[in-house]
């Protein structure tokens, strides 16, 4: 599958934006195959991504869901070109295709909102912290699929040094900072790296403490992503022991962006959780 996707890293979001697009016109699956003479499976191929369909297809599918002003239409058909700075393809062949996916929509991104229970997020993680992490959380890896995962996550971390990075506002809980990862010297400059981040005007760093309580984050990790213009588009991702999941309905989504406020909300502020980072690090 990774061979349909690799010639363009616009491919995810063109797949978003046409699903998105077909929920907000209050089509199923098999109502849009009705309506469109097209197999509900390959409508579903689009949308995951999986299938970069024709020109011709994506133009009958705005006029299935309603879409009719130029400028939007051209934007959307913008997406079947290669944009040029498809880094993910040299990995691809490595990487799950939900991983690959995640890894393309962050990049269009325009901001990032994660609560994370267990490690520090990924674009906030140093090179030693990230290999041990990786290691350790799944110890049946070998050391050279370590090694590629590592180098895919510090690439991902370029997201924020752009010229326009998105904004990331990442809440962590308290045993993110003390569960030692790596042993102490790796988790000292984790800590480090996290002030330094929090320093930068487009990050936030919130720490939840063990005094908080019960919250609702405990269920386990969440990321909210706005992906910005044209279309104000957000997508979630949650993560258990089964595995990542994709959100995309409207009705999840809204509740799970609540649950993110509410997590902040619980978490001490910017300020105090840099004093709790630090504190950490004596």
């Amino acid at each position: 599958m990774a061979g349909h996707m690799a010639n363009t890293s616009r491919l995810p979001r063109l797949a978003w934006e046409l699903r998105r697009l077909r929920l907000a016109s209050g089509l199923s699956l098999h109502e849009a195959e009705k309506r469109l003479g097209l197999y509900a499976s390959s409508i579903n191929r689009i949308e995951r991504a999986v299938h970069q369909p024709q020109r011709r297809t994506v133009n009958l599918l705005l006029d299935a869901y309603g879409v009719t002003d130029p400028q939007q239409r051209a934007i959307v058909l913008s997406w079947l070109k290669p944009s040029g700075d498809d880094w993910v393809s040299e990995h691809e062949p490595y990487l799950s295709e939900h991983y690959s996916t995640y890894i393309r929509l962050e990049d269009s991104a325009e901001r990032v909102r994660t609560h994370e229970s267990q490690f520090v997020p990924g674009l906030l993680q140093t090179e030693a912290y990230a290999r041990a992490a990786i290691g350790g959380a799944d110890p049946d890896l070998a050391p050279d699929e370590v090694e590629r995962l590592v180098r895919v996550r510090l690439q991902r971390q370029q997201v924020l040094t752009r010229p326009a990075p998105p904004r990331l506002w990442a809440v962590l809980d308290e045993a993110v900072i003390r569960r030692e990862v790596g042993g102490v010297g790796v988790m000292r400059e984790q800590l480090h790296r996290l002030a330094e981040a929090a320093s930068a005007a487009h990050v936030t760093v919130q720490v939840l403490p063990f005094g908080a309580g019960a919250h609702p984050g405990m269920n386990g990790s969440l990321t909210v992503m706005d992906l910005g213009a044209p279309f104000g588009s957000t997508l979630a991702v949650t993560d258990s022991m089964t595995g990542d999941t994709l959100i995309h309905e409207t009705a999840e989504l809204a509740r799970l962006a609540t649950t993110f406020e509410r997590i902040a909300a619980q978490a001490l502020d910017p300020a105090a959780s840099a004093t709790l980072i630090a504190d950490a690090t004596a």
